[in-house]
């Protein structure tokens, strides 16, 4: 893929003005691989590479057409073992399973989620790259990777999230007015999905949770107690916590619904419950602290690629 600092370029460069045509917005509008499927790409990096393609090896483009296979593979297998999605749509999910196979039933909802889009955007990113149109990975990281909300949507779609920042979150103040600015943010991606209620309240939550997330960050590297010893722990018991955010808000949206939350919360004070929560904490917990080390690799390695650390 190009780098961050070349695709930065392309979106942000002005093209010639007799390149600002009708023919070139058609064609931004309706390229097939984008209309049908995204990834999202603005206007001068398409019309850019329009002029001056990006080309990739026979070798590039094979292994990633192969890895998509493998994705399509992983996906009809997985759903023809597992039903999540039937689960949700029956009901049975919030009303008649136990706690445990609930909460196995949501963690496979979304991860045949993450797999389906994965293969939908990989395999019109795969179309482009051929046509020497390289886009955004909307997929770079898998979404079990994630503890935190906006660590999620970053990763999850990559370009639209950078469509967003570009076109909407920074006009209405970016950074220095978060707080305020990620709302509308949110209610956009909603109705962009689907003018459902249930859809409204995922993309209010999501706003709550990311200024809570945001606020708590910012309450937490204050004190000092971010520079102790236990303060990985902490950030720990945070993380998987933000894992229990993220399944609820997401099932909300895609799985059981407005209508399913009363029945899943009344079924959630048990004690069979109770033993789940427990368990599942702790096995988010675990699965955070080895988040960070991952990204504490991933940081290594970014600065050996810029000479800025050396292996040991």
């Amino acid at each position: 893929a190009a780098s961050a600092d070349e695709y930065s370029r392309l979106v942000t460069t002005p093209l010639q003005a007799s390149h600002y045509s009708l023919s070139n917005c058609l064609s931004h509008a309706l390229y097939a691989p984008l209309f049908l499927a995204g990834p999202t790409i603005p206007f001068n990096a398409y019309v850019s590479q329009c002029l001056s393609p990006t080309r990739k090896s026979t070798r590039e483009l094979v292994a990633y057409a192969l890895r998509t296979l493998l994705a399509i593979v992983y996906l009809d297998v997985g759903t023809s073992l597992v039903h999540p999605f039937a689960l949700g749509r029956s009901g049975l999910l919030s009303s008649s399973l136990d706690p445990a196979l609930s909460g196995g039933a949501v963690w496979f909802t979304l991860c045949f989620m993450w797999l389906k889009f994965l293969i939908l955007w990989r395999f019109a990113r795969a179309w482009c790259l051929i046509d020497g149109i390289d886009v955004t990975e909307n997929m770079p990281r898998v979404w079990n990777d994630n503890y935190s909300i906006s660590g999620f949507w970053k990763g999850w779609h990559s370009s639209f999230n950078k469509w967003l920042i570009r076109y909407i979150y920074v006009p209405l103040g970016g950074s220095s007015n978060r707080a305020l600015a990620v709302w509308p943010v949110f209610l956009f991606v909603a109705v962009w999905h689907d003018v459902e209620a249930k859809l409204l309240a995922w993309g209010l939550l999501n706003a709550l949770f990311f200024v809570l997330e945001h606020w708590g960050k910012a309450l937490w590297r204050s004190t000092s107690l971010s520079e102790g010893a236990n303060a990985p722990i902490v950030e720990s018991l945070a993380g998987a916590s933000y894992i229990f955010v993220l399944m609820a808000v997401n099932s909300i949206g895609y799985s059981v619904g407005l209508s399913g939350v009363g029945e899943l919360l009344d079924r959630m004070m048990t004690r069979e419950a109770l033993y789940f929560m427990v368990g599942s904490v702790w096995a988010f917990f675990c699965g955070v602290r080895l988040m960070f080390e991952v990204r504490n690799i991933e940081r290594t390695w970014e600065g050996v690629g810029r000479g800025q650390a050396k292996l040991t």
